[in-house]
């Protein structure tokens, strides 16, 4: 997938972050898609999404066995503390 100039992010990082649903959904469809690259900063599309609050996009994430190795990271605390 290709990688943004400046940043480093591809298409499935700007779709994290952005909790663009039907866009996600489409690149989780691409056989040749890497669910963990990461962009020059060495963050990933759930730590992105992570950030943002996506429940869904986590979710989705984590199914296909994205885990989360930042230093210190506990997905599950994180999401359910994002929740009401």
């Amino acid at each position: 997938m290709l990688q943004d100039g400046k940043s480093g992010r591809t298409a499935l990082h700007y779709a994290a972050e952005s909790g663009h649903m039907a866009l996600f959904t489409f690149l989780l469809s691409v056989p040749t898609v890497d669910l963990n690259c990461r962009t020059y900063s060495r963050l990933t599309p759930l730590m992105l999404a992570r950030g943002r609050g996506h429940t869904e996009i986590i979710a989705k994430l984590r199914e296909r066995g994205v885990q989360d190795d930042s230093p210190g990271s506990d997905d599950d605390d994180m999401v359910s503390g994002l929740l009401p």
